[in-house]
């Protein structure tokens, strides 16, 4: 596939159905773990606390499941995947595969 200098192709992660069982487990336990201290603690800076923890358990893997993508340019690979960024030049690329492997993510160097 080749692109010219001013078009992209962004790619969207799949996302198993698995992996969408794991990290919405992961999100309701970290709500629920927020809620029990919220109503159990009665003190607001131990309130402060689990919400602010709560938010970062439910948001990050939701932001990851939500943004995780591969934009395509003439010059570079740009992979986002919730708070992160990769930008890989093309000439950098040594093979491209397709993969099934849960071990299988965007990472880079």
């Amino acid at each position: 596939m080749t692109l010219d200098a001013h078009k992209t192709a962004v790619y969207h992660s799949a996302v198993d159905s698995w992996l969408l069982v794991v990290l919405g487990g992961a999100m309701l336990v970290s709500g629920t773990a927020c809620i029990l201290v919220v109503v159990m603690a009665g003190d607001a800076v131990a309130s402060v606390i689990a919400l602010s923890t709560g938010a970062v358990g439910a948001g990050l893997p939701l932001w990851i499941l939500t943004s995780t993508s591969y934009t395509l340019t003439a010059q570079e690979l740009v992979v986002r995947s919730g708070p992160l960024r990769w930008r890989i030049p093309l000439a950098d690329i040594r093979e491209v595969a397709p993969t099934s492997s849960p071990l299988a993510a965007p990472l880079y160097p």
